[in-house]
Order: C-alpha cells, then sequence, then structure tokens
C-alpha cells in the first residue's frame, strides 16, 4: 500500500513537472493571501458563484473583526481559486499560488508550499497560509499541481 502511494505520488509530481513547461501563462491577480485564517485544514477550491465566494469569505475572516469588505467578482467571466495550507504549530509556513497555465481548454494552477527548516527562528504562534487569486474562466474545470491536499478542487470549508 506504501509503495503505490509514493508510486502515485512520484506520478503527480512529474505530471506537474510536465504540465510546468506547457501551455500558455494566464494572467491572474491575488485576491488575498495571508498567514491566519479560519481554515484550519488543508485543501484547495474552485469558486464559481458569488454564493460560493460570500460563503469562503466568511469562512477565510471568521477569527477577524472587522471582516474586511468582499470583493467584487464577475463570476459569468472570471472564477476565484484559494488554496489553503491548514493550521500550523509555527510560523514559517507559506503557501502561493505561483503561476496558470491553459493546457487545452482546462487551467492549471501551480501551488508551491514553504515549510521551516529545524532549526529555522520562527515565531510561536499557530498559523494558517492562504492564498486566494482570480482569473479568466477555463472553457473546462481546474487542475491543481502541488495543492496542499491534492489535486482535487473541492471546498476546504
Amino acid at each position: 500500500m506504501r509503495a503505490a502511494a509514493l508510486i502515485v505520488g512520484a506520478l503527480l509530481l512529474s505530471a506537474c513537472a510536465t504540465f510546468a513547461r506547457q501551455g500558455e501563462p494566464i494572467d491572474f491577480s491575488t485576491v488575498d493571501r495571508g498567514t491566519h485564517s479560519g481554515i484550519e485544514q488543508a485543501g484547495c477550491c474552485v469558486i464559481q458563484t458569488n454564493e460560493q465566494f460570500a460563503a469562503l469569505w466568511a469562512e477565510l475572516y471568521r477569527t477577524r473583526h472587522p471582516e474586511p469588505p468582499m470583493p467584487v467578482v464577475d463570476f459569468d467571466h472570471e472564477v476565484v481559486v484559494a488554496v489553503f495550507q491548514g493550521r500550523q504549530p509555527s510560523g514559517g509556513y507559506a503557501v502561493e499560488v505561483q503561476a496558470v497555465r491553459r493546457i487545452g481548454r482546462r487551467a492549471v494552477v501551480h501551488v508551491a508550499q514553504t515549510v521551516p527548516e529545524p532549526g529555522d527562528m520562527v515565531t510561536m504562534a499557530l498559523t494558517a497560509p492562504y492564498h486566494v487569486v482570480r482569473f479568466t474562466r477555463p472553457e473546462s474545470g481546474v487542475i491543481f499541481c502541488g495543492s496542499p491536499a491534492g489535486q482535487g478542487g473541492e471546498p476546504a470549508f
């Protein structure tokens, strides 16, 4: 079982490396990024409606008051993608959407994670890193490479 998991992981990494060299870049912009979200589980999600975005926004800021105003997104033409690293025991952790590329009719979102090395000087506070971006709606879905919780696009909240 463990060998099978290693093989699947290696194949996914190989596929992500292939995706990184293919397709055309898609411009994206950061909606928000930080280290303290209300979402404590690692994951990723694709937001396609105002209702989904409002639910994400409320969960993202449930630990902050006042909640900042939610940006206006034209979901007829754009999607919002969010990645979460989950609750971490200290500072020094980060998650970032590094690139979005169009391959065929899909968008491939490349995610990078930062983890502190043993002995690094970090804050001793719980963190929950996240990155939320928006880009032009792809014709046929979104694929995540290097995401905190696998290749899916299921809501993490």
